[in-house]
């Protein structure tokens, strides 16, 4: 049975564990396998590992429990959840991995474990390193989310604003697509999307209705699916309730919503905040969700680097 995306919000934890267990699951993966929409909207929400915990799946520690521990202690309890990589460990048990990587014992536990966990260096004081590594990315904000340990380095070093200076940044008149021109990474990675799935849409088209701002005119949608006639909403990309215009976003999305649903057009939210809080995948798995339970299917799956593709058509721009 399909849920809207406002139901799964709705639901508390108790509601999920309910809906779960009526899955016949007794994993996070057999989870995934069985029910990935569900399981999507879980990841996108932050409540899979809670669901997890509440469902006692997650092997329960005593306090303090894990500053005693040996690296063999890890291993075994890794190994009772039947990882095979090092993106098994991190889903299988977050906190025990931020744990091993503050304590430096990461790279050792994901070694013995047959991981083959690789560090790279990167350089304290050489400028050119990072730009060089920007330059591939071709845009500074989609560098900072596709190369983030090499961009964490920088910022570290305190060498981030000299890289600033050099790099590509995002162009005034947006980022290029097939359907038009994007004026976020969050739109980008749903225009990328799109693409990759040869699903025809146009950006920043006009609603049957319109905004009064000043002077009255079109509303605009962030994408419009034309086979599909469907308008899609990438909401608050940056913004969150401490913002100084996020009431003013309020505004817009209710209307939007509201007057969508009076007119009986079909709009597709996406959170696009959910790219900056967590990681590309799951911003990706999110956009999927979100298009599968409208019945549009996006059967091609797209690495995080090329959904935040930026075009080499002289579109970019460098300080």
């Amino acid at each position: 049975m399909r849920f809207s995306s406002a139901e799964y919000r709705s639901w508390s934890i108790d509601d999920w564990c309910k809906h779960v267990n009526s899955l016949g699951v007794k994993t996070l993966s057999q989870w995934a396998e069985k029910a990935r929409s569900s399981y999507n909207h879980a990841v996108t929400l932050g409540h899979q590992r809670k669901i997890a915990k509440r469902l006692g799946w997650l092997p329960k520690l005593e306090k303090d429990e894990m500053y005693r521990m040996s690296d063999n202690d890890f291993v075994q309890r890794f190994k009772q959840k039947q990882v095979r990589t090092l993106t098994d460990m991190w889903k299988s048990a977050q906190h025990w991995c931020e744990f091993l990587r503050r304590e430096g014992r990461l790279e050792t536990v994901a070694n013995k474990l047959g991981c083959g966990y690789v560090v790279e260096w990167h350089p304290t004081d050489d400028v050119e390193y990072y730009v060089q590594r920007c330059n591939r990315v071709g845009d500074f904000s989609a560098w900072n989310q596709v190369d983030r340990n090499v961009a964490d380095a920088a910022r570290r070093f305190g060498l981030m604003e000299e890289v600033k200076k050099r790099v590509p940044r995002r162009p005034e008149t947006g980022y290029s697509t097939k359907g038009g021109n994007c004026r976020s990474l969050p739109e980008l990675a749903v225009a990328r999307l799109l693409e990759a799935n040869k699903i025809q849409f146009v950006t920043q088209f006009d609603y049957p209705f319109t905004f009064a701002r000043g002077k009255r005119h079109k509303s605009k949608c962030d994408f419009y699916l034309v086979t599909e006639g469907a308008f899609i909403e990438v909401w608050s990309t940056t913004l969150n309730d401490t913002s100084e215009h996020f009431e003013q976003y309020l505004v817009r999305r209710r209307f939007k919503t509201d007057m969508c649903e009076k007119l009986n057009l079909r709009l597709l939210h996406i959170e696009g905040s959910v790219l900056f809080r967590q990681r590309i995948e799951i911003y990706l798995m999110h956009i999927q969700a979100v298009l599968n339970e409208a019945g549009i299917k996006t059967p091609r799956q797209i690495a995080p680097r090329q959904a935040l593709s930026v075009q080499k058509d002289g579109n970019i721009v460098s300080n």
